[in-house]
């Protein structure tokens, strides 16, 4: 299978619907809606009395969930990323892109509009014989809605990339499940009971011949 520099695999925002999901970001038309969960943590939204963003759930290992919808503030938030599942028994050619990233949830503007939260990434589940390109794999979280007059919802948290492979000559440095943008404050980011913050995804490279992780 061959991606070519112009071309993508994509399931963005094919997840599961707003407010729905193992992860859904909390609805609160009052607070700004919560980011949803998956690989990483939803954020909180940015109101003093925040909804919460969604849980983590799923397998880093093996990444076959869908991505989680965003909490609902005034209006609907985003839809969480699909799932994509590769099993090439020879060669993986990947020049343009695989992505299943979040939803970016809507900006409000009018006082009393409390936007919405962005949905969680979905997954990547790779498995392939040589692994080659110039291209990448991203199941980025979905943006927060903002709203710069009122409340803006959480960002979505990143999703799972699992990828094995017998060979490969590929960087994986651009690869990513990092959590959504649009972060306003702390609250924003989510921090979780203990302090930390724990938004991005998982990511993982297994060279199976060699028995290597990264």
């Amino acid at each position: 299978l061959t991606v070519d520099s112009a071309s993508f695999i994509e399931t963005t925002a094919r997840g599961y619907p707003n407010a729905l999901g193992p992860g859904n970001g909390t609805s609160d038309a009052g607070n700004g809606g919560g980011g949803a969960g998956y690989g990483g943590i939803g954020g909180k939204s940015t109101s003093g009395t925040a909804a919460a963003g969604g849980g983590t759930y799923g397998s880093a290992l093996q990444p076959l969930d869908l991505g989680s919808g965003g909490g609902n503030g005034e209006n609907a938030a985003a839809y969480g990323g699909g799932a994509i599942i590769l099993n090439i028994s020879q060669d993986l050619i990947v020049n343009g892109g695989v992505f299943s990233n979040g939803g970016n949830s809507r900006n409000e503007t009018a006082n009393g509009n409390e936007a919405p939260g962005g949905g969680s990434g979905g997954s990547v589940y790779v498995v392939s014989g040589n692994l080659t390109g110039s291209g990448y794999f991203q199941a980025k979280g979905g943006s927060n809605g903002l709203n710069p007059i009122d409340n803006s919802g959480g960002i979505g948290g990143g999703g799972r990339i699992a990828v094995y492979y017998n060979l490969s000559t590929m960087d994986f440095s651009r690869s990513n499940a990092t959590r959504g943008g649009n972060e306003t404050s702390g609250l924003g980011l989510g921090v979780t009971p203990d302090g930390s913050i724990m938004n991005d995804g998982t990511v993982l490279f297994v060279d199976v011949d060699d028995n290597y992780a990264a």
